[in-house]
């Protein structure tokens, strides 16, 4: 039944934040034109800026940059995107369905009733930190996109939900997710005003709110539990992103959460969950949330 309950509120947050992005992208498409004659005078003004002849800067950018065709391109990328991690998710709550199944085999599985307790008592403790970092992340990364939805609302950019919800899902990519939901935003101001104050009034506030949340916030919230080498973090998100895109960054740092909890559980292969570590110390996410 938990299950159950858990899929029809993925399904109706999916369908809400899928809508969000059709109507958002929908609408941007909407002012494409205003967008590229902002764009154009920007060029103009960076031409004359460089003494470069105007008549082989701005009138150019009309003919190799369609900002109609990269809004639709990237309204259909949100959306397949979107929908991989929705099923993803569905798959994972499938998954959480077997346990009770899953529990009944093993003493069959293992032939031994005391080797099934054992496992099913690593499982537990697995299966509650990876919901804890989860859970944590999620709430972490719906205040990041609340709180970049907040900020553009006062700078009246538009398309501020929009913003907010690729906020929510960027944060969920370590460093580099940080970095374009900082950017994405500030570029697209530059668009709509067509000046390059707003740009940097909005990587001001957006950084400095990404930093405190990401740098001060979120290691109070799980401290250094969390205790995954960078560098092998960047790794894990150019495999991932490699092997399944964009679904694959957001699943990188999971999965490795993952394999590290896996490992250190298993005799003969904590030494990979220590490689995996940045100070060689055992991962042990708190369990408050």
């Amino acid at each position: 039944m938990a299950s159950l309950v858990a899929a029809v509120f993925v399904l109706a947050g999916s369908f809400f934040v899928f809508s969000l992005l059709n109507s958002q992208v929908a609408l941007m498409s909407e002012h494409a034109t205003l967008y590229q004659a902002n764009l154009e005078q920007i060029g103009a003004q960076v031409s004359g800026y460089l003494g470069i002849d105007s008549g082989l800067g701005y009138h150019s950018i009309s003919e190799y940059l369609d900002l109609g065709l990269i809004i639709s391109a990237t309204g259909e990328t949100l959306s397949d995107v979107f929908s991989n991690v929705v099923l993803t998710l569905m798959f994972t709550l499938f998954l959480f369905a077997e346990e009770h199944k899953v529990k009944e085999k093993l003493p069959r599985m293992l032939g031994n009733v005391n080797k099934a307790r054992e496992v099913q008592k690593a499982s537990a403790s697995i299966a509650a930190s990876i919901q804890t970092y989860v859970t944590a992340k999620s709430v972490l990364s719906a205040v990041t996109g609340f709180a970049t939805y907040v900020i553009l609302q006062f700078t009246d950019v538009h398309f501020a939900p929009l913003w907010g919800a690729l906020a929510f899902l960027l944060n969920f990519i370590p460093n580099v997710g940080s970095f374009i939901a900082v950017l994405l935003p500030a570029l697209f101001s530059l668009l709509q005003f067509g000046v390059i104050a707003p740009v940097l009034l909005l990587v001001g506030s957006l950084g400095s709110m990404q930093f405190f949340i990401g740098s001060i916030i979120e290691p109070s919230y799980l401290g250094k539990q969390l205790n995954l080498s960078p560098f092998l973090v960047l790794v894990s998100l150019t495999l991932w992103g490699a092997v399944w895109g964009l679904v694959g960054m957001f699943l990188a740092v999971p999965l490795m959460v993952l394999t590290s909890l896996i490992c250190q559980h298993i005799k003969g292969f904590e030494w990979l969950s220590r490689l995996l570590s940045s100070d060689g110390q055992f991962m042990a996410i708190r369990q408050t949330v």
